[in-house]
């Protein structure tokens, strides 16, 4: 249980806000490169936490590195998905 001790307390409300920003976000958004860019964030952090929960349990085994590889590759792509999303809204509002 002690694997999963982030993962059920924080994650999943964590999960449920962030769930909430995701459809405001897609629904307010007009252009489809945003749409795209914010749903290929929100893949990449949906499949973050099973992989924490996967990987939790493979610890002091040699496929935990591995879990852990795939689990930070897809927070650091989502995060730039993330930061170009911003990065083409401010571009777009400040020229219109």
């Amino acid at each position: 249980m002690a694997h999963y001790s982030w993962v059920i307390s924080f994650g999943i409300g964590l999960a449920g806000i962030l769930f909430i920003f995701f459809i405001q976000q897609l629904r307010s958004t007009k252009s489809r490169a945003h749409k795209n860019l914010l749903i290929a964030a929100v893949i990449c952090y949906s499949l973050v936490l099973p992989l924490e929960v996967f990987g939790g349990q493979r610890f002091g085994r040699e496929s935990y590195i591995y879990f852990i590889l795939v689990e930070e590759v897809l927070e650091m792509l989502g995060t730039v998905f993330l930061v170009e999303l911003f990065i083409r809204k401010n571009a777009e509002e400040s020229i219109a």
